[in-house]
């Protein structure tokens, strides 16, 4: 089973926020939070990431905010998930840095590797549009 960290759940709930909004609507965090009574901070990291990774645009200044700045029919769940908690691993063994003393005689590391190429692909397929339809 495919797990959704907190945090790409706000996303996906403030990216949804915003996509029923106004085009061209800049959306506060505050605004976003209030709305859909989810956590400040969190929220607030997971736009600055999105902005950061260009699928949000932010504005700066009294009557800034956030508004979607790509088409989300081509931002996949896996890229959204990677840019708001960083790469995941079905596995320890298969997280960035991490060594497993059972490497040499592991006898599940194939299967384990198949497993995530394929949940990989299956959350590429997946566009963030498709997540917040209404």
């Amino acid at each position: 089973m495919i797990h959704l960290p907190k945090p790409v759940e706000y996303a996906l709930m403030a990216l949804g926020e915003m996509q029923a909004g106004k085009p061209g609507q800049l959306f506060s965090v505050r605004t976003l939070v209030d709305h859909l009574g989810i956590p400040y901070d969190r929220t607030s990291k997971v736009l600055q990431a999105m902005g950061r990774a260009g699928i949000l645009r932010a504005v700066r200044g009294k009557y800034g905010g956030y508004q979607i700045a790509r088409d989300l029919d081509t931002v996949s769940l896996a890229t959204l998930m990677t840019v708001v908690v960083g790469p995941q691993a079905i596995a320890d063994c298969l997280q960035p840095g991490q060594t497993c003393p059972h490497r040499d005689r592991c006898t599940i590391r194939r299967g384990i590797v198949r497993i995530a190429a394929k949940t990989r692909a299956f959350l590429e397929s997946i566009p963030i549009q498709e997540m917040i339809a209404p």
